[in-house]
């Protein structure tokens, strides 16, 4: 597959899988995806996307794995992905993402792994991902973040 993802995507409002990963997508990921409630695991890692994540993502309550690694992304981690409470993977590495980790990241309570790392994130780790009692594994190298762990963690 090549070229963007179509914004007629949204329209697939039983969706539960969509697995774009490894193709030549380039482009935006589309605002509509946020319309597939019924959305479970989203991956489009290892394509060319550049842009932002977007907040509508925050409105996909039934995911659980989400992957956009392996693109160009280059904006901040959006806060809405502190809504996904059923999220067990998050793996947002290899962007040029930037800024702060959100603290709302710490909503993601039922998370077993968070990976961060190739990056252009900066500040500190936030304290409330203490939150994260299901965490077995947190990837941040190759970011710019400064400071300890959180003796939290």
């Amino acid at each position: 597959l090549s070229g963007p993802i179509p914004s007629f995507v949204g329209n697939l409002l039983l969706l539960k899988k969509l697995n774009l990963r490894g193709n030549g997508l380039i482009g935006t990921i589309p605002t509509e995806i946020g319309n597939l409630s019924s959305l479970q695991e989203l991956h489009v890692a290892e394509n060319d996307l550049k842009g932002s994540i977007p907040s509508q993502v925050g409105q996909l309550t039934s995911l659980s794995q989400l992957s956009v690694a392996l693109n160009a992304l280059d904006s901040t981690i959006p806060t809405e992905l502190g809504l996904l409470t059923d999220l067990k993977q998050l793996w947002l590495s290899f962007n040029k993402l930037s800024g702060p980790i959100p603290s709302e990241l710490g909503g993601l309570v039922r998370i077993d792994e968070l990976t961060l790392s190739h990056n252009k994130l900066t500040g500190s780790i936030p304290t409330k991902l203490k939150h994260l009692s299901s965490l077995i594994s947190l990837f941040l190298e190759g970011t710019d973040l400064i400071g300890s762990l959180p003796h939290e963690l």
